[in-house]
């Protein structure tokens, strides 16, 4: 699975269904959930995922992680190694092909 950095977001979330998949124990919380068109408070649960780099040489845990359905994640907010190409300062630098589909954390500024 793969997780994105979401400079946008004081909150980390991912997918419901991870938390299943790895049967991760959470605990209640309420939230207040902010965004352009909504603004509440809600009730959810919140885990702790340890979680590493592609290399596996960087671990780190993230605390206060929200389960939620859907991530706002679509096609626009993956850069590939041909847009790279464009930028010269970037030369050598190689991504990995990331489906979108297996993004399952968003990781916040918290």
């Amino acid at each position: 699975m793969y997780a994105f950095p979401n400079n946008g977001s004081d909150a980390t979330l991912c997918l419901r269904g991870l938390l299943e998949e790895l049967d991760l124990e959470s605990e209640p919380t309420d939230s207040m959930l902010t965004t352009v068109n909504h603004e509440g408070k809600e009730c959810s649960c919140r885990a702790s995922l340890r979680i590493e780099d592609l290399d596996g040489k960087t671990k780190f845990t993230l605390d206060q992680v929200l389960p939620t359905e859907h991530l706002p994640i679509g096609e626009k907010h993956f850069a590939n190694n041909r847009e790279l190409r464009k930028w010269p300062h970037l030369d050598g630098i190689h991504l990995p092909e990331v489906d979108k589909r297996k993004v399952s954390i968003l990781i916040g500024s918290d």
